[in-house]
């Protein structure tokens, strides 16, 4: 039976998902610090298909305080160790912080490096079973956040369901209502969605009291929905796709944020879209 060596110091966490991963087939095995789970590895390394680790934690008595930085990059270091000892095995950073130095670590070597949140248990089941390629999109559950161009809409489902196979992505307003008020019914999805496509189309028109120019904007519903999944999942990981038509007003708060353009449409602005999913799902995923 396969193994996955989950090295955190939180038991909370790994049982969280370790029930989802054992009915998938996989021994989950559990280490609280680093030296604890470098011993679990070489005592299992024939078994272990994928290791999972925390950032900071106690390094135990195999490594040094210079080595993980006090801790903080604890799982760094152990991560390193193994990647050495085998180049195959697949690796996860699943941390509470983002850490740049090990983050970059992460990416150069093809390994994903996530953040802990309410959704991460879709995407850690397909990085452990090693679906890194475009079959992992299929059964991505993910949302559409949109105002009143409905063109934008049916040409970024089009393009998400026949281009790159990314099944049903949610509409709310296509979505039974199961006696429930509109605020109840964006909760329920976007908690189960593991990625937001965000249009911001130029929809209203608004100037301030003091007067000005008067400026196209995105409806107000889409903003605060933007805000909402941002607070749900975390502006850093990669899962809130902004999406831009026309002259439309970004709120200041959005500055610095990068954003795709589809005003010359999906042809042009497909790549940027699938450049950001490969973000999340690995850098071999390819179009089916």
């Amino acid at each position: 039976m396969p193994h996955v060596l989950w090295i955190d110091d939180d038991p909370f966490v790994v049982r969280t998902h370790a029930d989802r991963l054992e009915d998938q087939g996989f021994t989950v095995l559990h280490a609280l610090n680093a030296s604890a789970g470098l011993a679990l590895y070489e005592q299992h390394r024939d078994d272990v298909v994928a290791v999972i680790v925390d950032m900071a934690m106690e390094p135990g008595d195999r490594f040094s305080s210079l080595q993980t930085r006090g801790g903080f990059s604890a799982g760094l270091a152990v991560a390193r160790n193994i990647f050495h000892r085998n180049a195959h095995v697949r690796l996860m950073a699943l941390s509470s912080f983002d850490d740049p130095q090990a983050r970059a670590w992460f990416k150069e070597h093809g390994f994903h490096y996530l953040l802990k949140g309410r959704t991460t248990g879709v995407q850690i089941d397909r990085i452990v079973r090693g679906e890194t390629d475009a079959a992992a999109m299929r059964d991505i559950p993910s949302f559409i956040v949109h105002g009143h161009d409905d063109e934008a809409v049916r040409d970024l489902r089009a393009f998400l369901e026949s281009t790159w196979g990314i099944s049903a992505p949610v509409v709310l307003r296509d979505m039974p209502h199961q006696g429930l008020t509109i605020l109840e019914k964006l909760e329920h999805h976007l908690d189960h969605a593991f990625v937001a496509f965000v249009l911001l189309t130029p929809d209203d028109e608004a100037r301030a009291l003091a007067g000005g120019a008067t400026r196209t904007r995105a409806r107000q519903n889409v903003i605060f929905e933007l805000g909402y999944f941002f607070g749900r999942v975390g502006r850093r990981e990669g899962r809130v796709v902004i999406l831009t038509k026309g002259a439309v007003e970004l709120p200041s708060d959005l500055h610095g944020i990068g954003t795709i353009d589809i005003s010359a449409g999906f042809a042009v602005a497909g790549p940027a879209i699938i450049r950001e999913l490969q973000d999340i799902f690995g850098a071999s995923t390819t179009n089916a």
